[in-house]
Formats: structure tokens, sequence, C-alpha cells
């Protein structure tokens, strides 16, 4: 499920526990969103990550240590992930 929270239930096909999990997911972050934004006087570094599950491998996306990962956006902002010389 898309974190985001921009891709609609309908699509991803997610019901009971995965859809009960998403759904905690995303008000979590929003929580986290409006606190920050209501710390007006304060800085925050909030670290996240990105992580594809393919074929029963996880790999975190945004992992440094990944030099073989190239990640980028198309024209409808959709994310690309060309994984070729992944190790």
């Amino acid at each position: 499920m898309d974190l985001a929270g921009s891709e609609r239930v309908s699509l991803t096909k997610a019901a009971g526990e995965r859809l009960k999990e998403g759904a905690n997911i995303n008000k979590s972050l929003s929580v986290l969103g409006n606190h920050v934004a209501d710390q007006v006087d304060k800085r925050y570094l909030i670290r996240c990550s990105y992580i594809e599950i393919y074929n029963e491998k996880i790999n975190d996306l945004l992992d440094k240590s990944n030099q073989g990962l190239t990640i980028r956006e198309d024209i409808k902002g959709n994310v690309l992930l060309d994984a070729r010389n992944l190790s």
C-alpha cells in the first residue's frame, strides 16, 4: 500500500489486516506531519526509506550502499527503478 495515500484501496485490493495496517501507517504519518507543522519554533530531521519487495527480496532504495540502483520519476510522477546492477 502506498504510504502517501495516493493509491486507492480499490486499486491495491488490500483487505482485512493489510488494509488496517495501511490505514494505521497513514494515520501515524499524518499525526507526525501535523506535530512537526505545529512546532514552528523547532527543527526536525526526519529520515525515511523507500523499500521495494520483489520476489521476496527487500531492497532499501534510499540506502547509500545500494550503488547499483537508479531511481527516477517519469513524466507522470511514477517512480521508476533500475536494479540491473544490484548485487
